[in-house]
């Protein structure tokens, strides 16, 4: 998916992906957004509850207590 790099853009498209139920392509985006900001608590909890609903639960894991140290 060609998507600038931009972590808001990233997560608001992943965010949209997620809610179409379009999971590889969110996780994808999330990801990224997740690369450009590490800091964002918002990007994390998505791609966690990406991540959990894909089955990826270790992952999911990850991520949510990275959202939730933010």
């Amino acid at each position: 998916m060609d998507m600038p790099d931009d972590a808001s853009a990233l997560f608001l498209a992943g965010t949209a992906r997620f809610q179409l139920c379009d999971l590889p392509a969110a996780e994808d985006l999330l990801q990224r957004a997740a690369a450009l900001a590490p800091d964002a608590a918002e990007v994390h909890s998505n791609l966690g509850l990406v991540q959990g609903t894909r089955g990826y639960h270790e992952a999911a894991v990850v991520a949510l207590r990275r959202a939730l140290a933010l």
